[in-house]
């Protein structure tokens, strides 16, 4: 269901809200990781591919398990 009948479908103002912050959470959390992947590629771009991902992640201030 779209979010826009989920909200049109609820009475309740605090309902509503807790619907609309999930919504806009989830969304955030895709925007960041396209986010980093695009700034994985430029920086793998950069180096003509020449870096492990060890150095990449830690370029990226990111753990080595969450960027696998």
């Amino acid at each position: 269901m779209a979010l826009e009948e989920r909200l049109a479908l609820t009475d309740s103002i605090t309902k509503k809200i807790q619907i609309l912050q999930k919504f806009l959470i989830a969304n955030l959390h895709f925007q960041n990781t396209d986010l980093i992947i695009d700034r994985s590629i430029e920086k793998i771009k950069a180096v003509n591919g020449f870096i492990s991902i060890k150095e990449l992640s830690s370029s990226l201030n990111m753990s080595l398990d969450a960027f696998e």
